[in-house]
Formats: C-alpha cells, sequence, structure tokens
C-alpha cells in the first residue's frame, strides 16, 4: 500500500484531518438535510433496506449487499439509529474518497493543486449525493475506481487483483476501470507486464460478479432508460451543472495534457452512454465516475503556475 500512494509526504497528513472534518459535515448535514425534506421518501427507504439485508429485495441492488451492510454493522456495534450510522458510514466513505484523490492528483499537481482538487469535489458533493437517500453504493464505488486508477497510473498492476473485485461487490460501475486499462495497455511498452495482472483481475472480478448473484439468485432486470432520459431536460441539465466549467477547462490544450490522463479521458464518453441508456441521467451519483477525470484535466487550466508540479518518476 506504502508503494500505492507513494505520492503522499508528511505534510499531507495534517490535511487529512480536514478532510476527515469537511467529511463528517458533509455527510451528517446532507443526510439529516434529506430526512427532514423528504420523510415519505426516506420511509420507503427503511423498508428496501431492510428488504435487502434480509436478501430478498429486487436486483440489482440486492447484488449490492456490502454496501447495506456496512451501515447495518455500525448500528449494531453503536447502538445508533439506521440513519446516525448511515451518516457516519458516508462520512467515511467520503473521507477516505478525499485521501485518494488527493494522492491521486498529486500525480501531476503540487501539494496546492491537489488540495483545490481535493475541495472541488467536496464543493460538488452536495450536488452528487443531494438524492441518494439510503444508497450507500456509490460513494465507495469511487473510492475503488480511484484507487484502480492510481494503481494503474503507477504501473502497481497487482494492486488491481483485489481493488476491482472489492469494488464489484458495491456497484458494477468499477467495471469501467477496465476500459481504462485496455487503452493502456494497447499503447503502453509493458504489455507481458501487464497482461497476467489483467487476465487475473478480470477473471476474479468475473468470479465475484457470478458469486454474488449466484448467492442471491439469478434474476434479470430490464433498465433501459433512454426513452425516459430524452423526454426529461433534467437528464441533460443537472450533469451540466454537476462540473460547470470543468466540461470546458478540461479539453483546453488537451493535446498537451498527461499521458494518462487522455487514458483515462475513454470514461467520459463511456459513462455517459452507460447512464442514459442503463440509468436516469438526472440521478447525479452516476456521474461520479467522471471525477478522476474532468476534476484533473479542468485543473490545468485553471492553476497558475505558482503551483509546480512534483518530479514524477516511472509515469506513463
Amino acid at each position: 500500500m506504502k508503494l500505492l500512494f507513494n505520492k503522499i509526504d508528511r505534510r499531507d497528513i495534517a490535511l487529512f484531518i480536514w478532510y476527515g472534518v469537511l467529511a463528517a459535515l458533509a455527510a451528517y448535514v446532507l443526510l439529516w438535510w434529506q430526512f427532514w425534506t423528504d420523510l415519505p421518501s426516506h420511509g420507503e427507504m427503511f423498508t428496501s433496506y431492510n428488504s435487502i439485508l434480509a436478501g430478498t429485495y429486487d436486483p440489482p441492488y440486492q447484488y449490492r449487499y456490502v454496501a447495506y451492510l456496512l451501515p447495518d454493522l455500525i448500528r449494531r456495534v453503536t447502538r445508533l439509529s439506521l440513519q446516525t450510522s448511515e451518516a457516519i458510514n458516508r462520512a467515511i466513505g467520503l473521507w477516505a474518497c478525499a485521501l485518494a484523490f488527493h494522492a491521486y492528483l498529486k500525480h501531476w499537481f503540487g501539494r496546492h493543486g491537489a488540495i483545490i482538487g481535493v475541495l472541488g469535489f467536496f464543493g460538488s458533493v452536495p450536488l452528487f449525493i443531494v438524492q441518494t437517500s439510503f444508497a450507500p453504493t456509490d460513494i465507495p464505488t469511487l473510492f475503488f475506481l480511484i484507487l484502480a486508477l492510481i494503481a494503474l497510473c503507477n504501473r502497481q498492476y497487482i494492486h488491481l487483483l483485489w481493488i476491482v473485485p472489492a469494488g464489484m461487490l458495491f456497484r458494477e460501475t468499477i467495471v469501467f476501470v477496465y476500459s481504462v486499462w485496455g487503452v493502456a495497455f494497447l499503447f503502453e511498452k509493458d504489455k507481458r507486464t501487464q497482461l497476467p495482472y489483467l487476465i487475473g483481475s478480470l477473471i476474479i472480478t468475473v468470479v465475484v460478479f457470478a458469486g454474488v448473484r449466484l448467492y442471491f439468485g439469478f434474476h434479470p432486470y430490464s433498465s433501459y432508460a433512454l426513452p425516459d432520459n430524452l423526454k426529461d431536460s433534467r437528464a441533460f441539465i443537472r450533469p451540466l451543472l454537476l462540473f460547470g466549467i470543468f466540461w470546458i477547462t478540461a479539453w483546453i490544450n488537451f493535446k498537451t495534457a498527461p499521458t494518462f490522463l487522455k487514458y483515462a479521458s475513454v470514461l467520459v464518453p463511456l459513462v455517459g452512454m452507460a447512464v442514459f441508456l442503463y440509468g436516469y441521467s438526472k440521478d447525479s451519483r452516476l456521474w461520479l465516475p467522471l471525477v478522476p477525470v474532468l476534476i484533473p484535466l479542468g485543473l490545468r487550466f485553471i492553476l497558475s503556475e505558482n503551483d509546480p508540479p512534483p518530479v514524477i518518476q516511472n509515469q506513463p
């Protein structure tokens, strides 16, 4: 794990405490705001939550059992309400995302740039998670996605043998990392080094994917949502609001962008197509996988020359 986070130095440690405070405030305030402004919906979510833990809920949510188990474990240990336990779970998830994102950004930016990027993430958190109620799947998935991208960027392929399968337990969205890995595999020279880990990671991920469905039962479900998205103006407006100016600045001087970020940019069209075809585009949380792509690309244009990037070695 030390190699995975090899861009972290001692000065960053103090920052992590403040990231934890921001994560706790965001999680607690937003969750209670949701609760008091949408009581009927939360009543339904409590029911579905218990059904998922009992193993009787509909797919695909039932297949994400681990994500719902964690806040329940917090509830059992602390004897707090499920509402408060989910706030704690969400705070831990946001904090983990902030730490990983800071380490990720330091591949291309100095300390100030990484801080600005993480604060930008926290600034968008209300827009991302305000609709998620008791759906604790997406924040952990973002964490594992960032971890996977860090491993790829550091060429620490062995970590992908556990990161991607672990992320699969929370949400299937983690498979998007294979598109980035596929592009890197095509354009990098260390194909012989990558190939065994790529095959091994795919096999383990498929085993986890199939194993969860075998345990809970294979239940086909339809999630085609393109007609609904095309009829709803919010399906287009909300994604634009989420990243704001980053939608534009990310592509300015794209030719000079770091090579790995060019690889990662494949996520933008793929996530966009997947969300419009098989999700409700107005649901902000579905756009979370674009955080580690659009924010660092956009920061290149926004940051001044006063934040020189660190000296990077062994970068693709």
